[in-house]
């Protein structure tokens, strides 16, 4: 994947529409969504929904497209490099200088279930959870409404 920040923009893209069942349906997800709609979604115009920020000017512009840096740095909040602190749903941000793309984007989905090293892993075993990297610069959490 080139685009890493895809999966946060097509995310946040979802959690804007109205969960309807036709929505459900077309999501093939295994499950319906137990969360409340948002009321007050914005409005999509001729160069689509302005859902993030992508200048700091005076008079900030808005986007339906944000690279992974721009949603660092204008939509989101640092928490830190404290990784016992985080919770579903926060953004992991790496910096990677030398790369060909050095920002790079995770959403952390919660603790997985951990098995005694040297166990065997079987099907159906989930693998034992990596700490992660010390290139793991910053973690984030997304600010709503910013």
């Amino acid at each position: 994947m080139a685009d890493c920040a895809a999966l946060i923009r097509h995310a946040y893209r979802e959690a804007m529409r109205a969960h309807t069942p036709e929505w459900v349906r077309r999501a093939e997800l295994p499950f319906a969504p137990q969360f409340a709609d948002v009321r007050s979604a914005p409005k999509a115009g001729p160069n689509g929904w302005p859902l993030f920020q992508v200048s700091a000017s005076r008079q900030p512009r808005f986007a339906e497209f944000a690279d992974a840096r721009t949603l660092i740095a204008l939509n989101a909040r640092s928490l830190g490099r404290e990784t016992r602190a985080l919770r579903a749903s926060d953004l992991l941000y790496f910096r990677q200088p030398g790369q060909k793309a050095p920002d790079h984007l995770m959403v952390f989905v919660g603790r997985l279930a951990t098995r005694p090293v040297g166990q065997p892993s079987a099907p159906g075993h989930r693998r034992r959870a990596r700490r992660p990297s010390r290139g793991a610069r910053r973690l984030r959490r997304v600010v709503a409404g910013r």
